[in-house]
């Protein structure tokens, strides 16, 4: 499985569908707790119904029910959208960037940076892929033809994209193998399986249907600035993603949207080839290159290449306290 735009896709795909105005606390409106609910008064004391509402305080969306409850451990269509859905966990708060289980459909769901629920794509959890389908369900027991990838991919009963195993196909009758990407090994036979489902709603690097890719890469300069009073530079918009500028140099931003500083990474988003690998960024939030890092925790001395990926001296050792990409790498 390997494309660039698989680290972003998930954050990126439905940022076109978010038009709505959504409201937000102000100074002179309050929460209230009330018969077992929790209750939000705008400024003007009237209570919010039958809609969704931003609270810097605490960092998320909730939603008001008709009679102004604040609804929790639920799944709607998504206020901005609803053609997608998205769910309100147990304290209220709509979540985001994350895999889910949601008891109404009992199975997990992934759902965006902006708590959309996400379907024909692939995603992983550092350990294992998975595609969603068409249904926001991860598919099962199922064949996917991809054609971006242009290859037939197994997934398990549990979600999981099978590799480095054989895969039975009671339609044709054969066993395939499938390596450590997920594609089957060619056994000259000719046969493929049959059975399978078709995945064409992909971003691809010629045609970007919800997202033009070059014009994102040119211009994210200007989208973080540098933040003083932390010492840190901060986005709005990048989160637990990196970003290149046009001289070469590379930013990451973790999940808050606040720049790495003298920390390692366990990534796959920042080799070529998407395999995974430590890279440390340094004093100037900048990933260091072709230089030796000391690790404070282990104590030990690190290289890292001209790529910034730290190279295997042999010692079995690895970088401590290494931040790791939260989901959709």
């Amino acid at each position: 499985m390997t494309n660039k735009l698989i680290a972003f896709i998930l954050s990126l795909a439905f940022t076109a569908s978010s038009a709505s105005v959504i409201s937000s606390t102000t100074a002179n409106a309050d929460w209230e707790y009330e018969n077992d609910n929790w209750y939000y008064y705008t400024e003007d004391g009237s209570k919010l119904t039958n809609d969704a509402v931003y609270d810097s305080n605490y960092g998320g969306v909730y939603y008001l029910d008709a009679d102004g409850a604040m609804v929790t451990n639920k799944l709607m269509k998504h206020f901005q959208n609803d053609n997608f859905y998205c769910y309100y966990g147990c304290d209220g708060k709509m979540v985001t960037d994350t895999i889910q289980f949601v008891p109404e459909v009992n199975s997990y769901m992934a759902f965006d940076f902006d708590g959309f629920s996400v379907k024909n794509t692939w995603i992983n959890d550092d350990l294992n892929y998975y595609f969603i389908g068409d249904d926001f369900l991860p598919v099962t027991d199922t064949w996917v033809y991809d054609t971006l990838y242009d290859g037939l991919y197994y997934l398990n009963s549990d979600g999981t994209m099978a590799a480095n195993t054989w895969v039975y196909n009671e339609g044709s009758d054969h066993w395939f193998y499938v390596g450590e990407t997920g594609n089957i090994v060619d056994d000259g036979s000719g046969i493929i399986p049959t059975g399978y489902i078709v995945n064409d709603v992909q971003l691809t690097d010629d045609d970007d249907e919800w997202f033009n890719w070059d014009e994102y890469e040119n211009n994210v300069d200007d989208d973080f600035e540098w933040d003083s009073e932390i010492g840190l530079y901060r986005s709005t918009m990048l989160k637990d993603a990196s970003c290149t500028l046009n001289d070469g140099t590379v930013y990451y931003f973790d999940n808050e949207g606040l720049s790495l500083k003298n920390r390692w990474i366990y990534t796959d988003h920042l080799s070529k080839d998407f395999s995974k690998g430590y890279y440390f960024f340094g004093d100037d939030c900048a990933k260091a290159t072709d230089t030796y890092i000391h690790d404070d925790v282990t104590g030990h001395d690190f290289y890292v290449d001209s790529n910034g990926r730290l190279v295997d001296d042999g010692s079995g050792i690895t970088p401590g306290n290494a931040y790791h990409h939260l989901l959709f790498v």
